[in-house]
């Protein structure tokens, strides 16, 4: 079964003020890189974005079998952990 490894990561230039959240998605030899940015918003609300927008973007063109999940994220609130974290699904 093909890994998918998700790295995900989110940030304000002040908390609110303009921020971004971007996902990056390994599967085999092929990579997918997701962002959005925002005018106003959180660091806690990039985080976790950053984290839905990495599992959103589960299709992955050329990976059909069924997929085990890698995600890597420094979000605490997500991971609920001191330091980076990652989990498996």
């Amino acid at each position: 079964m093909p890994h998918v490894k998700i790295f995900s990561d989110g940030s304000s230039f002040g908390n609110p003020g303009p921020g971004g959240a971007a996902a990056i998605l390994i599967c085999q030899n092929k990579i997918k890189e997701i962002y959005q940015g925002y005018l106003y918003t959180t660091n806690n609300r990039m985080e976790l974005n950053a984290c839905i927008i990495g599992l959103k973007a589960l299709i992955f063109p050329g990976c059909n079998e069924p997929l085990a999940k890698v995600f890597h994220s420094k979000a605490r609130r997500l991971m609920k952990n001191d330091k980076y974290s990652s989990v498996t699904y």
